[in-house]
């Protein structure tokens, strides 16, 4: 890969990681602040947020999970016992291109738990609302879910 287009993937990845979690600190207080303690959510509560960044949060919730899943689905021929670190590095080399392998794997690691944290903070909060959920909060857990499958299926490489 030349270093122009390793320079493209790590600043987009790192900008979609940002720009998601910005977005969704940023959804998620509009939830509680809109819907916290009523039965369904208002009908004017289209007036009282940020459609642009409801928008956004959508597709970056896609694209960080795609993320990840894209640095876990790198063919290795490693054994299982090493599967983790070099999964978690495949992942951090997406991110950083300036650090040693340790560093990588940590970076892997954050950014994937990133991505689960608020995966998981979406399910709850929708949950916790019900009918007074923002559409946005169940737009990110249905996607969080469905790409929970991919990244799965990726970091431990089922095959025939």
């Amino acid at each position: 890969m030349k270093k122009n287009q390793k320079t493209i993937i790590v600043i987009l990845a790192n900008v979609a990681l940002l720009g998601y979690l910005l977005c969704s600190i940023y959804v998620f207080y509009m939830a509680f602040s809109i819907g916290y303690g009523k039965k369904e959510l208002p009908q004017d509560y289209l007036n009282q947020i940020n459609e642009v960044l409801m928008y956004f949060n959508n597709g970056l919730t896609g694209m960080v999970g795609g993320i990840v899943a894209s640095g876990f689905g790198i063919p290795t021929a490693v054994d299982s016992n090493h599967r983790k670190t070099v999964k978690l590095t495949q992942l951090g080399n997406m991110i950083s291109s300036n650090f040693e392998d340790p560093t990588k794997e940590r970076l892997g690691f954050y950014y994937a738990l990133t991505y689960i944290v608020f995966g998981i903070a979406s399910i709850l909060v929708w949950i916790i609302l019900q009918d007074s959920t923002l559409p946005n909060i169940t737009h990110m857990a249905t996607t969080f879910f469905g790409m929970l499958m991919a990244i799965v299926v990726s970091y431990f490489g089922v095959s025939n």
